[in-house]
């Protein structure tokens, strides 16, 4: 392959771009000969890519465990709008896109792709609406139904294993839900004010209630209870990479073994359970609660005013260690799954089985 060859295969940095089938047509092309080579490397016959696909573990090939490629809303809408004469697009006033099913690159950065459209009209307003249940959390899973399991972990035995396991609604797990919620609202608060974002929680509105505020609140509340700790100086500042990368800042980390020893974040177990979510995080889930943020949700979030959770929480641990507040961020966690429930599915597998044959 020539150096061109591998910048083509680069194109499309869009991830909400639609590649066009003559595009598609000269990727196989280059991938194809790629897949000889390995072919010839792994003594396997030749046949190009399906030799190669021939060779996956049953377990990958599973297709109740995939989830069907689809693009998404945002993506269609993209489309849409760019076949529109621009006169056209001048007299549209509201625009609404239903994320309401996974989909494929990472659809919470598509929005970007509407942002040429609200500066050639102003008075466009959009609203991404996306389901918790259906797109949110979903996602999550889309790494694990593509064979990383467990950090990249040996993949379990066979599909029913797989099966007996999401049947029994243990994934995603709980410390995974914020992350994946911030992945969205920072994406949306890159965008023009005249692009909001709903997290949708039908059909299960009680329930996502109960995760948003026991979980999402709760993990913000608590960063920004170290946060506070930290700039008061009842906590050890951790190293700015400790704090917000644990796992790859161990790994990177240069200096003296002692030194690194007599850091409370040093801790195996501490290390991956440290309280960060993203950054401004705290100061982000108080927007959206007090309804100053173009982001919000369709579901009731109770409890106490975020900023009193913070106090409260800080009054209760005036005594506590980095490492306490690690200790404790780790079982706060730990072996809790979440799982729908009816009327959406009755566990996981059901829901990914709806997703690909929807009725």
């Amino acid at each position: 392959m020539e150096p061109s060859d591998f910048l083509r295969l680069d194109l499309f940095r869009q991830p909400w771009k639609a590649p066009p089938q003559d595009e598609l047509n000269r990727l196989w092309q280059l991938v194809t000969p790629m897949a000889d080579v390995f072919c010839r490397l792994t003594d396997l016959p030749f046949g190009g890519l399906e030799s190669v696909l021939r060779t996956l573990p049953a377990w990958l090939k599973c297709p109740s465990l995939h989830p069907q490629d689809r693009f998404s809303a945002t993506a269609a809408a993209i489309g849409f709008l760019q076949s529109l004469e621009p006169s056209v697009r001048l007299y549209m006033r509201r625009l609404r896109l239903d994320e309401n099913t996974d989909s494929v690159t990472h659809p919470e950065r598509h929005g970007k792709g509407l942002v040429e459209f609200c500066k050639e009209n102003p008075r466009l307003a959009i609203e991404r609406r996306v389901s918790l249940w259906r797109t949110i959390l979903p996602q999550l899973g889309r790494e694990y139904r593509c064979g990383r399991w467990d950090d990249g972990l040996l993949p379990p035995a066979g599909p029913d294993q797989i099966s007996f396991n999401w049947g029994e609604g243990r994934m995603p797990s709980r410390r995974e839900i914020s992350r994946a919620v911030a992945h969205w609202v920072h994406e949306a608060l890159c965008l023009p004010r005249s692009v909001s974002l709903v997290i949708d929680g039908e059909p299960l509105p009680q329930l996502s209630s109960q995760i948003f505020g026991e979980i999402v609140v709760k993990d913000a509340v608590w960063q920004g209870a170290c946060e506070k700790a930290f700039a008061s100086g009842w906590l050890e500042t951790p190293p700015y990479g400790a704090w917000r990368c644990p796992q790859h800042y161990k790994h990177i980390q240069e200096g003296p073994d002692e030194l690194l020893l007599t850091m409370p974040w040093q801790d195996e177990e501490l290390f991956d359970h440290c309280g960060y979510t993203c950054e401004d995080f705290p100061s982000i889930m108080r927007d959206i609660l007090t309804g100053s943020s173009p982001v919000s949700v369709n579901f009731h979030v109770g409890g106490d005013p975020f900023d009193q959770q913070m106090e409260d929480m800080l009054s209760e641990r005036l005594d506590w260690r980095n490492e306490d507040w690690y200790a404790a961020w780790r079982h706060r966690h730990d072996d809790k799954w979440i799982t729908p429930t009816p009327p959406l599915a009755e566990n996981w597998l059901d829901l990914f089985e709806l997703d690909r044959n929807p009725v």
